[in-house]
């Protein structure tokens, strides 16, 4: 930690972060996207991080649907869904065009 409302998280991404986003009740959990493919879920104030999925390529955009569910998109041109408390992901759209994706996250 740097100062009162700055963080070093453990465990970053290991490149480029186009997207981050705190869930939508609380700023508790924090949610990444990047450049490495992955997706990862933080707890802030244990700074932890609590689950990380890939895609095949860069992940341009990612959101909370809801306090437990994620989405995310990016170049490999595939929209997921994460249940968050579960671990499960869903493909909700193979193939599709990039800017599909990312306007379905940013909705």
């Amino acid at each position: 930690m740097t100062g009162s409302n700055e963080f070093k998280l453990n465990q970053p991404p290991e490149d480029g972060i186009p997207s981050v986003k705190f869930s939508p009740n609380t700023s508790q959990f924090l949610l990444v996207s990047s450049w490495d493919t992955s997706v990862r879920l933080y707890d802030v104030p244990a700074n932890s991080m609590r689950l990380k999925y890939q895609h095949t390529g860069a992940v341009l955009d990612c959101a909370f649907y809801d306090p437990t569910h994620a989405w995310s998109g990016g170049l490999d041109h595939q929209l997921k869904m994460h249940d968050l408390n579960m671990i499960k992901k869903i493909l909700l759209g193979p193939m599709m065009p990039l800017s599909d994706v990312l306007n379905t996250v940013q909705k």
